[in-house]
């Protein structure tokens, strides 16, 4: 945290942008944990121009590629395991993660839900989303019974001007 006070300070001083000041006020609603998380979904190998905008259609061809990637019920409880860890690996094409997933596989003549996410990050999901840092999406294609179900978040070009300003000097 230390270090992203810093390069704020150092690059609102070289060349100042009105958006360092809403930065400040960011960076001071954030815990370390809030930090870590966000700095997590923004690869520190690309750089994203904070003054375009997010593709109009981002989060519908995100929710379509999610959609053709999931798979019908799993066969085992391993198999469901295997599909769960598959799905929250996704990459997304941009930064941002799939965060809880849902998905269903045969014990005997039964259809078992295998549902989860991580619990140890959802509050500072909650805290990025009400700073306008990441935005959320899901996909539920459960127009039938035991479909899988996506949960996500996407950052936005706030987040991803924040975070890029907040990692290094300019």
């Amino acid at each position: 945290m230390t270090e992203a006070w810093a390069n704020l300070l150092a690059n609102a001083s070289r060349k100042f942008d009105s958006r360092h000041s809403s930065f400040t006020e960011i960076l001071s609603q954030l815990s370390a944990h809030d930090a870590a998380v966000l700095s997590k979904l923004v690869s520190e190998d690309l750089y994203y121009d904070p003054n375009q905008s997010m593709p109009v259609n981002l989060r519908l061809e995100i929710k379509l590629k999610l959609a053709n990637e999931i798979r019908s019920t799993s066969q085992s409880e391993q198999e469901a395991q295997d599909e769960f860890a598959r799905l929250i690996n996704l990459d997304l094409g941009w930064p941002g993660r799939v965060t809880a997933a849902r998905v269903h596989y045969k014990k005997g003549e039964e259809t078992l839900p295998l549902s989860g996410g991580m619990p140890d990050q959802f509050a500072s999901f909650d805290n990025l989303v009400r700073l306008g840092l990441v935005s959320r999406f899901d996909v539920d294609i459960s127009m039938k019974p035991y479909e899988t179900g996506l949960e996500g978040v996407i950052v936005t070009m706030l987040g991803i001007g924040f975070i890029q300003t907040c990692r290094t000097t300019q």
